[in-house]
């Protein structure tokens, strides 16, 4: 598979980010315009630096044969935007689009994240590509996280002359107080560093940026032309449009005389120049870096504090400044490590994956969320993130629990990072009666939020630090916290839980609880006590790991009463439904105590009716707390015959073959003859409340692509995968950004629960404290291969003509026993070329002794990798 291709119309929505996980980004449109910096720690859609932007041009003998910018096409709409006088709607495109510089008349682009390529044509004089991507490698979450975008311009002379070519990376300063811009050629490499001259007052939009380039022969301005109007780009263009290389500029600080209030922004520009014989293509590399280190809590602080409460980026603790960063990314063959790594990465995902190509795209283009300002890396590396992201502002903070529940990437594919959200959860959120908020507060060590846990959010901490402990293996770490996570779990029945969640131990939940749909449900319900059976599940577990006895059999017992009750009491014959009765008041009553204005929130008088319950209805959610424990191999919590039976009546009562035909009052995000799966759909004969449960009609991505995974584990794969192409569908890059996945904002991290899919068709188990990992839907007899990422390493994984083989890229894995389908079959295993002796019980091939697959990264531009490989048949 080669990658989507957006191109013309298709490439009208496409924002590509760039950058490092929590160091913001700066995302190339579908026509290679520079878009949404948001570098300054905080979103920024919609927005341009100037007009940082790559020109190309190519002249021979001293005659100018063409230029242009690197861009295709502008697609409408031509109006303009925004309610901006002299400048908004009804005065066209913005200029810093630079629509009105000539371009090319044809661009595709090809995504494969972390990497995205641009082809342009129109011109005979030139085939140029141009090659964005940032660090990214699993498990490798120091590259991933660099502040860093990596641009390689490959330029093809098609003609039968050799011609001089030159490309020109024009950057803004973004400051408009003191900006200052400075030209540095040492070490084989020529800087640009756009930065203020003012102090460091601890504010977030304190710092700068770098550009660099190790070519050969740069010239360069360190400023354009300052004047008013359009005289910047006007003269820039009269002096690159020319023979020659461009004329320095070097004038003093506008501070100095008096221009402090710039018509525009001070631009810089590199320009570098080969010649290309005919035929040949040359590559001329860029490194973009940003360093604006101080994180500023912008958002629910007292108007009257001037100066808001504010910390050191992660970054900036190993790196001083920007050029470092550059420096880092361009010197000592880290460029080609860096650039191969992903290379490797997508042609593994994408090349040699056996995947349906949707699920590929699903996979990884939601992987764009850790490049977005949803996510930050605290002072000391922590993991901390939005919801989501708005244009200026995080969608919803605190690393909260019940989104960040669904999604699987991080502890896949960045397991250092997810660890380290559960030390913060556990470290200073937990309260002394057991309770867990569920939104962390910044800076950290803040009180915690006054308002109650979330059911989901609180169980799912227990579900996700056994699931972190068995794909670290690192039995120490769960130690440090099982007492927190013991807490967690009895505040369950605790009289200090004020809304009485299971009081009596009965397994079932049947108090007040808050869920992700932002309201609270009434009486027992499948989807949150499926979250609090698997919880226990994962509890007892933990605590027969620690010899904590005693509660581990009180869990198991908990969870047996509750297993009873659930099919007995939420089971309709069809699905798990909510038991509550609508029309009885007096279920309120009980929490008029601590909750004064409950009934004002929950009852309906009109109707005489509680409102927010799903009742009836079939919610997409009913079985998640079995697909955490099918994810984690926490066995069973439904009766299993009736798991497939529930996820057969969701497809049927909740996907939606076009939804303009489905009334809709809530948030779009599908619409008119789009498919999607709904949160809550409510068959026929069944009745709906007059107010149901928040959000019932949407189609939110997240919830779908954990439902369709879990259909595809539980024999349901046709149905599953049709969900997953629904939403890839809306992403098209007409509709909508195929790497923006929308929700409560941009960029939801909700949409992560997409990386599951391919752990789910792989059939992976992993369980690291023993060193055992599993490929149960692998057989040797049929083809398939994909990647895999775990425990800080990664690879891929492949089956074909009797032949199981695991290849490790990147980190180190020890294993004691591997399992598939048909390994009972093994007639020999082989890592690398050593035989490796072993034995065999049932389908596990258990080695005599451990051994160890590691990816030991580039030397002299070739990556090893060793490869374990167990053979059906003879060999």
């Amino acid at each position: 598979m080669a990658g989507f291709v957006y191109a013309a119309e298709k490439s009208k929505e496409v924002r590509f980010p760039l950058g490092g996980i929590g160091a913001g980004s700066v995302s190339i449109d579908g026509s290679a315009r520079f878009v949404d910096w948001q570098i300054m720690n905080r979103p920024n859609m919609d927005s341009y630096n100037g007009y940082s932007s790559i020109s190309v041009k190519a002249e021979k003998d001293g005659k100018l044969i063409g230029a242009r910018a690197l861009h295709g096409p502008l697609q409408p709409p031509y109006m303009g935007r925004g309610l901006h006088p002299f400048g908004g709607f009804t005065y066209g495109p913005d200029r810093v689009t630079m629509a009105g510089v000539p371009h090319f008349s044809e661009c595709s682009m090809q995504g494969r994240f972390p990497a995205a390529r641009y082809t342009f044509g129109g011109q005979d004089w030139i085939k140029p590509e141009l090659r964005a991507f940032s660090p990214f490698e699993p498990g490798n979450d120091f590259e991933s996280s660099l502040p860093l975008a990596m641009f390689e311009v490959d330029i093809t002379n098609p003609t039968a002359d050799a011609l001089d070519y030159s490309v020109a990376f024009v950057l803004a300063n973004p400051h408009r107080k003191m900006p200052r811009n400075d030209i540095v050629r040492e070490d084989g490499l020529t800087r640009l560093s756009c930065y203020t001259a003012a102090p460091d007052t601890g504010r977030a939009e304190w710092g700068g940026l770098c550009l660099a380039t190790d070519a050969a022969n740069v010239s360069a301005q360190r400023q354009w032309y300052r004047g008013n109007w359009f005289d910047g780009l006007n003269v820039f263009w009269q002096d690159f449009a020319k023979p020659g290389p461009l004329p320095a500029r070097d004038l003093p600080p506008p501070d100095q005389v008096g221009m402090g209030d710039l018509a525009m922004l001070d631009h810089g520009v590199l320009s570098a120049r080969v010649t290309v014989p005919p035929g040949k293509c040359k590559v001329i590399r860029f490194a973009l870096s940003w360093y604006f280190p101080n994180y500023e809590k912008y958002w629910n602080e007292p108007e009257e504090n001037t100066k808001p409460p504010h910390w050191r980026n992660w970054y900036a603790t190993v790196f001083p400044d920007a050029e470092a960063v550059a420096r880092y990314a361009l010197t000592n063959y880290m460029w080609d490590k860096l650039s191969q790594t992903v290379a490797l990465f997508t042609h593994n995902l994408y090349d040699v994956s056996t995947l349906p190509d949707y699920v590929i795209d699903a996979a990884t283009s939601t992987l764009a969320v850790l490049k977005s300002p949803t996510c930050l890396r605290l002072t000391d590396g922590s993991f901390y993130a939005w919801e989501g992201s708005h244009a200026r502002d995080g969608s919803c903070e605190g690393s909260c629990q019940h989104v960040w529940n669904y999604q699987y990437a991080l502890p896949f594919l960045f397991p250092n990072l997810e660890r380290s959200m559960r030390d913060l959860d556990y470290t200073y959120n937990l309260q002394s009666d057991g309770a867990l908020p569920f939104r962390l507060q910044l800076p950290i060590g803040r009180p915690a939020t006054k308002f109650r846990p979330c059911a989901d959010g609180q169980f799912g901490g227990v579900i996700k630090t056994y699931r972190e402990w068995k794909l670290s293996g690192d039995t120490r770490w769960m130690l440090s916290l099982w007492p927190k996570v013991k807490r967690s779990i009895e505040y369950a029945w605790s009289d200090a839980n004020p809304d009485k969640w299971d009081p009596h131990q009965t397994g079932l939940l049947t108090g007040r609880q808050h869920h992700t749909l932002d309201m609270e449900l009434f009486g027992p319900n499948a989807w949150l006590t499926g979250m609090y059976l698997t919880a226990l599940e994962a509890g007892a577990r933990m605590a027969s790991a620690v010899c904590d006895d005693g509660f581990a059999a009180l869990c198991l017992e908990i969870k047996r009463k509750g297993m009873l009750a659930m099919e007995e009491t939420l089971w309709n014959g069809e699905y798990y439904q909510q038991r509550v009765d609508l029309d009885d008041e007096s279920i309120l009553d009980q929490y008029i105590k601590h909750d004064p204005n409950v009934k004002l929130s929950y009852w309906n008088a009109e109707a005489g009716e509680l409102k927010y319950q799903i009742g009836d209805g079939v919610s997409i959610d009913q079985l998640l707390g079995q697909w955490h424990a099918d994810m984690n191999g926490l066995g069973d919590i439904f009766e299993p015959a009736r798991v497939k039976d529930a996820l057969k009546s969701i497809y049927k009562y909740n996907f939606v073959e076009e939804m303009g035909e489905r009334f809709n009052p809530c948030r779009i995000y599908c619409l008119q003859d789009e498919a999607g799966l709904v949160i809550c759909g409510y068959p026929d004969a069944k009745r709906r409340p007059v107010i149901s449960v928040p959000y019932a009609e949407e189609t939110m991505h997240g919830f779908e692509y954990s439902a369709a995974c879990h259909m595809i584990m539980r024999g349901l794969e046709d149905e599953g995968l049709r969900v997953v192409k629904s939403v890839r569908d809306r992403y098209d890059g007409e509709r909508r950004n195929p790497w923006n996945e929308i929700e409560c904002g941009g960029n939801y991290a909700r949409s992560m629960a997409a990386w599951s899919l391919i752990p789910a068709l792989q059939g992976l188990r992993v369980d690291m404290t023993t060193g055992a990992v599993a490929f149960d839907r692998l057989s040797s007899r049929e083809t398939f291969h994909s990647v895999w990422a775990f425990a800080g390493a990664w690879g891929t994984v492949g089956t074909t003509n009797g032949q199981f083989t695991m290849s490790v890229f990147g980190g180190s894995v020890t294993l004691s026993s591997i399992s598939f389908t048909d390994a009972a079959s093994a007639a020999s295993v082989r890592l690398d070329d050593t035989d490796i002796p072993f034995t065999i019980d049932g389908n596990i091939v258990t080695f005599n002794e451990p051994i160890t697959l590691f990816g030991a990264g580039l030397s002299n531009g070739m990556k090893f990798v060793t490869a374990l490989a167990l053979y059906t048949t003879a060999k």
